[in-house]
């Protein structure tokens, strides 16, 4: 038996599955995902698959920060009110 945590169906259900979902992502929460995928002994392999870049594009140092972007400026969103 589910106690209800809203009047609508849809949240309910929304939110048992969440309650479930993070208690079995606790009884999970030892296990290393990136050995797991293979990509323990060799992360830059991982950032080659994730960016499906040449390797010899990706830092070496810090391979992290080529996956970091900025976007361009939008004066559409400068001219929004705020709400």
């Amino acid at each position: 038996m589910y106690s209800d945590v809203s009047s609508n169906t849809f949240v309910n259900k929304v939110a048992i599955n969440c309650i479930f979902t993070l208690q079995r992502a606790e009884e999970r929460k030892n296990i290393d995902y990136v050995v797991k995928t293979g990509y323990g002994n060799n992360i830059m392999r991982g950032f080659v698959d994730f960016l499906n870049k040449d390797k010899k594009f990706i830092p070496k140092k810090h391979p992290e920060e080529f996956v970091i972007s900025k976007t361009s400026f939008n004066k559409k969103i400068k001219n929004l009110k705020r709400l």
